[in-house]
């Protein structure tokens, strides 16, 4: 059996605001009621992942199945995708994309990629899916983008 590997799984952080306070919510995508609360998201995040393990190790003591973890690809996506946006906005990304010299798709590209697995809290914490689709999305946009190494492409 191989051994348990709690950041095989997705844990989403939204920050929560009341009147008196302010926490990080981090939830555990495969496994809906589990979420954590603290002060910081990466606290929230450690706390999601504890949990994760208590529940494995609980769930191999009484014998019971345990979710598997999302795979970082779906097949049932093909990677491509029609977009329709103002005539401003495509002449204005254009633009951009003419001037730091790469194609308006892999201008768009980059942009949906930083939304999708660059979002960060205020004090810089990543938020993310999961650390394997980070590493795989990321290879794939440098290869996209001719990357030969880490360093060409940042």
């Amino acid at each position: 059996m191989s051994k348990f590997d709690p950041s095989r799984y997705t844990v989403e952080i939204k920050r929560i605001s009341t009147p008196e306070d302010e926490v990080y919510e981090a939830k555990v995508k495969e496994i809906p009621g589990v979420s954590a609360y603290a002060k910081s998201p990466a606290n929230a995040f450690d706390e999601a992942r504890d949990a994760l393990e208590a529940l494995h190790e609980l769930s191999q003591e009484q014998g019971l199945d345990f979710p598997k973890p999302l795979p970082a690809i779906n097949p049932r996506h093909s990677g491509r995708v029609t977009l329709r946006m103002s005539r401003t906005l495509h002449y204005q990304a254009a633009l951009i994309a003419e001037y730091e010299g790469v194609s308006l798709n892999a201008l768009i590209t980059e942009a949906l990629f930083e939304r999708v697995f660059g979002n960060r809290t205020n004090d810089g914490t990543p938020i993310t899916l999961s650390a394997k689709a980070l590493v795989h999305e990321r290879s794939r946009l440098q290869k996209y983008r001719g990357c030969k190494d880490n360093v060409s492409c940042g």
